[in-house]
Formats: C-alpha cells, sequence, structure tokens
C-alpha cells in the first residue's frame, strides 16, 4: 500500500511539520526546542517505547520495578519526599494537590494570577474560591505577585488552610516563596505552588531557588515547558511531610488517564538526570549570553531586553527574555508579527508591552544570532503604538460560585452589552492563561474594554465567541 499518499494528505502532520521545515527559530515551548535538546539516537527510538502496562512494564501508579527507580532517582536529584511524573501536564499535577489537600471543605484561597488550570478544578470540585489580588507594575508593565502579608490576610479573614499561588510567572518574576510559606504554616497550612515555569530552577546556581527548597509543601512543575521533554510531561513534588503522597498519588490515578505515555516517562527521567549533571555550566553559558545579548542591544534604536523585577518579586528567571514593545513603539503584538514575519522568530506569549521569549540550555546558538538580528536597531515601528496601561483589573463582584454559574442556562450578548451580566464561561487571554472573568462573576467595563484592546491588535481571547465577524461573550440567562 502506498503510505505517502495518505500522508500527504494529513492535515495536522502536514501543518506542523510544514512550519518545522521553515527553520524557525523556536522561543516557546516544549523545552525540547524541536528536538535540539534530545540526543539523536534517543530521539530515534522513542516510537519504539510506546507501549502499555504488559506484564513486565511496570505501572506508574504502583510502581514496583524500573518505574519506581526512575521516580526515586528524580525524587534525589530535585530533593523531595517524593516525586511523581504526569503525563498529563501541570494540569493534572494541580488538580491532584488540590483534590487531596483541599479535603471536604472544598475551599481554596489562590492567587488571582492562577492558571486556568487552578479555576477549571475549582469549578469541576465544586470548591469556594477565595481570591488574594495581584497588582500591576507600571516600570515594568507586568502583573505583579502575591505577597505574604496578602495570603496571611486571606486565612485570618477565611480560615482556609490550603493555598494555591503562582511561584513563577509568565514573565520570570518569582514570588516570595519563603515569605508566603512561613505565614502559611504559622497558621498549620499546606502551601502548593504552581511551579510550572520553573522546572529547570533546580539546576543552577544561575537560576532562581525552587519552590522545593523555600518552604513549599507540593510543587508542580511542568517539564515540557523548559526541560528537553515532549509536551504533557511535569513533576509533581512532595516537597515536605505535611502533605501525604498517598492521597496524590491516589488523585492522580483518578485523573490522568489509565494508558500513561512511556515515552513520556522516560523523557521526565532523562531531563532530571542530564540537567542533574550538565545543568549548571550550560545554565551558566546560557545566563551569560542572555546578559550579553542584553548589553548589545541598549542603545536608543535597538528593541531593550527587560531586567528589572516587578514589585513583590524577589527573583527573576535570566531564561525569560523579556523584550519591551511599549518603548519601541510597539504593542506586543504588532511586535510579535514583525519578528515572525521578517525574522522567522517564533515567541511564547504576547501582551500589550511586551513579547515574551523562552530561552533553553539546548537552544542553537544561531538563535542568538538571529535575535541580534531582530533587535539591534529595530525599534522603528510603522506608527507608533502607545496602548492604554490597563495594568491589572480589579477582582469583579462575584454573583455564583463558579461550579454554579457553569450549570445555568446562557445566552450570547455582545461586549458592551455584556457590561453587568453574570459570565457563564471564563475570558481568558492566552497565553499566558490568566482569567480575567471567572464564571459567576460580574462582567466589568474595564474587562470589556482590555478584552476589545487585545482583540483588536490580533490577541486571543478565550471563552470569546464569533460569529459573521462579531464577538459575543456567554452569559447566565
Amino acid at each position: 500500500m502506498d503510505s505517502d499518499s495518505i500522508i500527504n494528505r494529513l492535515h495536522i502532520l502536514n501543518a506542523v511539520l510544514e512550519y518545522d521545515r521553515g527553520r524557525p527559530v523556536r522561543y516557546h515551548m516544549p523545552g525540547h526546542k524541536g528536538g535540539a535538546g534530545i540526543p539523536e539516537n534517543l530521539w530515534n527510538t522513542l516510537i519504539r517505547a510506546d507501549v502499555t502496562e504488559i506484564p513486565g512494564m511496570d505501572n506508574l501508579y504502583r510502581p514496583q520495578d524500573f518505574i519506581a527507580r526512575a521516580l526515586e532517582r528524580c525524587s534525589e536529584i530535585f530533593g523531595t519526599v517524593q516525586t511523581f511524573f504526569s503525563v498529563n501536564g501541570s494540569t493534572a499535577g494541580i488538580h491532584a494537590a488540590m483534590e487531596a489537600i483541599a479535603g471536604d471543605r472544598k475551599e481554596i484561597i489562590m492567587s488571582r494570577d492562577c492558571h486556568k488550570a487552578v479555576y477549571n478544578q475549582v469549578i469541576l470540585g465544586g470548591y469556594t474560591p477565595y481570591y488574594v489580588p495581584v497588582g500591576f507594575d507600571p516600570k515594568t508593565l507586568t502583573p505583579s505577585l502575591a505577597t505574604p502579608s496578602d495570603i496571611a490576610d486571606a486565612m485570618d479573614k477565611t480560615g482556609c488552610k490550603t493555598v494555591i499561588i503562582t511561584g513563577v510567572n509568565y514573565y520570570g518574576m518569582v514570588a516570595d516563596i519563603q515569605g508566603i510559606a512561613r505565614e502559611v504554616h504559622k497558621r498549620s497550612g499546606i502551601l502548593i505552588v504552581d511551579e510550572a515555569h520553573g522546572a529547570h530552577f533546580k539546576f543552577s546556581k544561575s537560576l532562581p531557588d525552587s519552590a522545593i527548597d523555600c518552604g513549599a509543601d507540593i510543587v508542580i512543575q511542568s517539564a515540557h515547558k523548559t526541560l528537553p521533554v515532549i509536551n504533557q510531561g511535569a513533576y509533581i513534588h512532595v516537597a515536605s511531610h505535611r502533605a501525604d503522597p498517598e492521597k496524590i498519588n491516589t488523585a492522580l490515578s483518578m485523573i490522568q488517564t489509565s494508558s500513561p505515555s512511556y515515552i513520556i516517562m522516560g523523557l521526565l527521567e532523562y531531563a532530571a538526570l542530564y540537567l542533574h549533571t550538565y545543568g549548571d555550566v550550560l545554565y551558566n553559558k546560557l545566563c551569560k549570553d542572555i546578559d550579553a545579548l542584553a548589553a548589545s542591544v541598549s542603545g536608543e534604536n535597538d528593541i531593550h531586553i527587560k531586567s528589572d523585577i516587578c514589585i513583590h518579586a524577589v527573583d527573576k528567571d535570566k531564561t525569560r527574555i523579556l523584550l519591551d514593545a511599549y518603548r519601541a513603539g510597539f504593542t506586543g503584538y504588532r511586535l510579535e508579527n514583525r519578528l515572525r514575519q521578517e525574522h522567522n522568530i517564533a515567541v511564547e506569549a504576547v501582551d500589550l508591552y511586551n513579547c515574551t521569549l523562552i530561552a533553553a540550555a539546548c537552544d542553537p546558538a544561531w538563535y542568538f544570532d538571529r535575535l541580534y538580528e531582530a533587535l539591534k536597531n529595530g525599534a522603528i515601528a510603522d506608527t507608533k503604538s502607545e496602548p492604554k496601561a490597563y495594568g491589572i483589573l480589579s477582582i469583579p463582584d462575584t454573583v455564583l460560585l463558579p461550579c454554579e454559574a457553569v450549570r445555568k442556562e446562557s445566552k450570547n450578548k455582545k461586549p458592551d452589552e455584556a457590561i453587568g451580566s453574570v459570565a457563564r464561561r471564563a475570558l481568558i487571554p492566552y497565553p499566558p492563561g490568566i482569567p480575567l472573568i471567572v464564571p459567576g462573576e460580574r462582567i466589568t467595563k474595564e474587562a470589556v474594554e482590555y478584552i476589545k484592546a487585545v482583540i483588536n491588535e490580533g490577541g486571543f481571547i478565550e471563552g470569546i465567541e464569533e460569529e459573521d465577524g462579531n464577538i459575543y461573550i456567554n452569559v447566565v440567562k
């Protein structure tokens, strides 16, 4: 049979392979960067490792043989009480941690900048969420982070003992985990940290401290974001004895697929061992190269790389390259378009003010050369953009619990007509996947203005519906 005739008609594979044939500069996840971070002899054998739990192949949820040894090795490398593998991304780890820790009370304190995975578990599990607001730094034009005092106030007001926060955000800004953990533990609580963007922190002194070493009880890391691991590979670390590993494992076995990928598991072990062995050297070099790049594009007409940390951050991940679109006269969306169209540079995320690039230890040297060419003398926008500094929007009034709102009958309204209505679906700029409006909240004028600004610039808002050139918001009837 002629398989080529079939292959030539495949939509998905042909589209992504066409992207790869264009040799893009991949400043985006996954962290293996098109296979550059995985040895060729390993890469070529991966498909043969796609097996299932036949006799002799061990079981992820009750490991007794080679999976157990791999998990023990990773636990030793990361310095944890116990480490688990997620083959369904950080999402599964977050859901399992919340289910295991929140218990029957079904309530949780969460920073407002949590990823949509946290909000989805709030809905699925019927939780009552208590939000901790995050601010906006007008100097870096990035969101700020939750503070120890914010968390302490929320625990004192609600009596809730389960806390989940974003440890490092999309911009590489790192929260004061030590201070937050101290306040949580002072009140006999348990701290879950979504460190999805910090799986590499443990491997070099040039990088911020991992939440594992800062007092967190459970830490979830998306290995596929920054390490040589394919999509959906993540670690769930039990970092203290306050959390029960068996409860985490039980929750994972219910939430994750019953047919876990041995390819993903194998790469999770590979990435941990490889970077434990060579990571300090690799990341030291990467951080020095980024410093040199930032210094070389510091002229008046260059597109600058931001180095400042935002308000309430204690550190910044240097491997997260943050381009100052606003200062260059662009919006982030217009700068992304120029980088892609003129220099074949694919970035991870954009907003009205910034372009965010993910650099990895395995990036080819020519990536830096191409980026230098794009940034040097590149800050001449065709028409200067001065987007309104929206900052972080205030938390809207909650009318219904999220789990209640999604079960209500609904109707669609145009954005301006939806102001004052109760949202049935979350409205989420993606990336970074942080909701502007959560189901059950009253839709505000400032949220609608921000949504329209993002869409007008070519951005994407999850939860918006489009029909006949118009956009609509789904609201409770």
